[in-house]
């Protein structure tokens, strides 16, 4: 079996679980994360809502084809090195230039970083620099967490973009658009990236395996 097949046999329910996610969309396309989808998140089921969309596939790396730079195109980019473990039991280092991998003998391959955006800003793309040398895949998702302004209420957690490793083995850079009219909105919600090392979460690849140089989002004012 060739490694670029092995990769993406071995996607599962953690590519279904990151798949695009828009909270401010028609009830009609948002889909109730189950139980395992929540915990493979690496989040728990009693700790608010959470919600997905399918992931449309001819949104990979349409960034390239999209204004760089110029009045009004901003980036808000974080190194690997910003990450934090998500629990105690992460084993992670740097391996060089300041990105992010984790020990083989890691038992969760999770971590996590919060973004910051002006206020209204509308998000349009996520884009991940790395190394993959392995046969798992590196994980991103933007994920925004909102709650009642003035009012005690659940966590509404809207995965709004994820991008998976290419399946091609070495340096890579990929991307995901994230869906129109998704604008910040600092007053309810807060912004993160988490990142996964591995197909699943209770370890890790092989040291250096996997490794996330920055990732890198893309909006507007």
């Amino acid at each position: 079996m060739s490694f670029n097949t092995h990769k993406k046999m071995r996607y599962g329910i953690l590519a279904l679980c990151l798949a695009l996610s828009v909270d401010a969309l028609a009830a009609g396309d948002k889909v109730r994360l189950s139980d395992d989808e929540i915990r493979a998140l690496g989040e728990d089921p009693q700790g608010g809502e959470f919600y997905r969309l399918n992931l449309d596939q001819n949104s990979v790396n349409a960034d390239q084809s999209a204004p760089n730079g110029g009045a009004g195109v901003l980036y808000t980019s974080i190194a690997g090195i910003e990450f934090r473990p998500i629990s105690d039991h992460g084993m992670f280092f740097l391996p060089v230039h300041a990105a992010l991998s984790c020990r083989a003998n890691g038992t969760n391959s999770r971590a996590e970083a919060q973004l910051q955006f002006t206020h209204g800003a509308t998000l349009q793309f996520l884009r991940i620099y790395g190394t993959d040398l392995s046969g798992d895949n590196l994980n991103v998702a933007l994920v925004e967490r909102c709650q009642p302004a003035v009012t005690a209420g659940n966590v509404t957690n809207t995965v709004l973009a994820s991008v998976l490793t290419s399946g091609a083995p070495g340096r890579f850079t990929q991307s995901i658009a994230v869906p129109a009219a998704t604008t910040v909105d600092n007053n309810l919600c807060i912004y993160s990236l988490r990142v996964q090392l591995a197909d699943t979460a209770n370890g890790c690849a092989f040291d250096a395996g996997l490794a996330l140089d920055k990732a890198r989002v893309q909006w507007i004012e």
